[in-house]
């Protein structure tokens, strides 16, 4: 089948019809020619790619450091008023002692290592719920309790013979948000 031979596509196929005229045109085409300039275009889009993959990572490294450098504002507002608040707070949430400990045992096994003011522990129906809160006089004897609670040194020994390591951490809100017992709905 041959393609049109007149309108707007004649020019284009007009060799296609003709096989002598397909051969002749063949033999005078220089392949090596072609080859050569698509060979050479390709090593320029490979150029060209490894020039914006090192421009690319020029801007990550930058963007990295940047990013590493700077904490989201938030986070530090948070940090310093963390910090800003723990420096006042006198008090430690304590946890892990037996459900038999009074508050005056447990009040007596840490005032062996630290200055305590006051300890009270969490009651449910006249039970112990195994945790309470301890008030030091001081932030710093507040700090060096809780470096007793981490080095383990706060042990107490049940009925039973149990020994049970106590654990503290900071309160959280240490008294903030507190209602009034006048407050309380039960």
């Amino acid at each position: 089948m041959c393609l049109p031979s007149a309108g707007p596509m004649q020019g284009l196929f007009s060799n296609l019809c003709d096989p002598v005229q397909r051969e002749n045109d063949a033999s005078q085409f220089n392949w090596a020619s072609v080859m050569g300039d698509l060979v050479e275009d390709v090593r320029q889009m490979q150029a060209d790619m490894v020039k914006i993959i090192q421009a690319k990572s020029v801007e990550n490294e930058k963007l990295e450091k940047l990013i590493e450098g700077a904490a989201p504002a938030n986070a530090l507002k948070k940090a310093a008023s963390i910090a800003d608040a723990t420096c006042k707070w006198k008090s430690l949430l304590i946890r892990t002692f037996p459900r038999e400990a009074s508050e005056t045992s447990v009040f007596d096994t840490m005032k062996e290592f630290v200055e305590v003011e006051s300890v009270k522990i969490v009651q449910k129906g006249g039970e112990s719920k195994c945790f309470g809160f301890a008030n030091f006089p001081t932030h710093a004897a507040c700090r060096e309790a809780l470096e007793m609670f981490d080095a383990g040194k706060l042990v107490m020994t049940d009925p039973r013979g149990v020994k049970w390591t106590m654990k503290g951490e900071w309160a959280k809100g240490n008294g903030k948000n507190r209602k009034s017992s006048s407050a309380r709905t039960n």
